[in-house]
């Protein structure tokens, strides 16, 4: 098989979900179908640690556009589309979300997509309209041209069949796995020169987010303040907004606690582990996710997971995680203590997370992936057999 794989996310956003789900499966299919030819289009290449592991697989080419060109129009538009045909593609897979707007459901490449996140319809605000607008044109047209919609939790499934009326027996819900370096030791040379390159403090709690009001980062450091162990501090990984630096920034500033807030706007991906392993706990408190991968990175690392309660993070963590009200300060102020003081309950939380982890299979998710691939190209070469 000659697939095609949107590879933007997966080699130029470092440390978004989007991205580690696109070098996943880049990684999964390659190993568990080394005779697929894989090509990886991303408009340019930024090297910082997440092109690596995808040019060391044999099987992987990237494929950038020739010449200057608009990146969006041939990202979205016709030139992905072009370049595809000429590399005999036979199935695209949108794994940021999305398929181009030039690839019909009648296609001579069938299309398969992955769904990751929905917030614009739940937090509109958020957003522009400008960017509610093409999300919402994109998130349409992918559905409608895919022969298979991938979501990656039965939260989103439920969102696209609700809001976007596709047929729930076109999706299918097949969870996210995490890069394997999660679940591998982590020298703790490497976790000091982590630390060193960084700046981190020797006590924290891990957020990995973009800094949006959804993703609740306040309640953490509102939590923090009523907590008297000031040697605790939060590292943030994700990209600053101006919500991050008028609220969050400045209820820090105002409130002494500047010292404990540290941010990391873009950590290399070979970091992450180390990221993750150095950590008192991993904090995901946010009001809406659609999966929630940074859960599974940590529980695979042995790493501590709270979590907010009644959000698709249940899906992810199963029982490996301490749940809380993502409104109810008290609620994140006992977990942190218990995730800081109690050694007995990190020791449970740390194997239940081990035990969780287990459901998610790199092989199982490249065999199902490969399945909707096969059946997506059958679909095409019976509708050029008609024709």
């Amino acid at each position: 098989m000659i697939l095609g794989i949107d590879g933007a996310d997966a080699v130029l956003r470092n440390n978004t979900g989007t991205g580690s789900y696109g070098r996943t499966v880049i990684d999964a299919i390659s190993e568990f179908s080394p005779n697929t030819r894989m090509f990886v289009y991303t408009p340019e290449v930024d090297d910082r640690g997440s092109i690596t592991p995808i040019l060391a697989h044999p099987n992987t080419h990237i494929k950038q556009p020739a010449g200057v060109v608009n990146q969006w129009m041939w990202q979205h538009m016709g030139g992905v589309v072009r370049d595809a045909r000429r590399h005999h593609i036979e199935v695209f897979h949108g794994v940021s979300g999305g398929l181009p707007l030039r690839l019909g459901r009648k296609d001579d490449i069938a299309g398969v997509v992955t769904i990751h996140d929905l917030a614009f319809l739940h937090y509109p605000s958020h957003f522009t309209f400008k960017e509610r607008m093409m999300k919402k044109i994109i998130t349409r047209h992918s559905c409608k041209a895919a022969h298979t919609v991938i979501a990656i939790s039965e939260s989103i499934k439920n969102d696209l069949v609700e809001h976007f009326g596709v047929d729930a027996e076109k999706v299918r819900v097949i969870y996210p796995v995490c890069d394997k370096r999660f679940a591998e030791p982590v020298l703790e040379a490497d976790c000091e020169a982590v630390r060193q390159r960084y700046r981190l403090p020797k006590r924290y709690l891990l957020m990995l987010a973009s800094m949006h009001s959804y993703k609740n980062p306040l309640i953490v450091m509102r939590a923090l303040k009523r907590i008297t162990d000031k040697n605790i501090h939060v590292v943030m990984v994700g990209r600053r907004t101006e919500y991050y630096e008028s609220v969050v920034r400045r209820y820090c500033a105002h409130r002494d606690m500047a010292e404990q807030l540290v941010h990391v706007s873009r950590a290399h991906a070979a970091d992450m582990p180390a990221l993750y392993a150095m950590a008192q706990a991993v904090v995901v408190p946010s009001h809406y996710e659609g999966f929630g991968l940074p859960v599974v990175e940590a529980q695979n690392c042995g790493i501590p997971v709270i979590a907010a309660r009644g959000t698709s993070l249940e899906e992810a963590a199963g029982e490996g995680a301490i749940f809380v009200d993502p409104n109810n300060v008290d609620d994140m102020v006992q977990a942190i203590t218990t995730v800081t003081t109690d050694e007995a309950r990190r020791e449970q939380l740390i194997a239940l997370g081990k035990e969780n982890v287990a459901r998610f299979s790199r092989e199982e998710m490249a065999n199902e992936l490969m399945e909707i691939y096969r059946a997506a190209r059958h679909e095409v070469r019976k509708r050029k057999q008609r024709h």
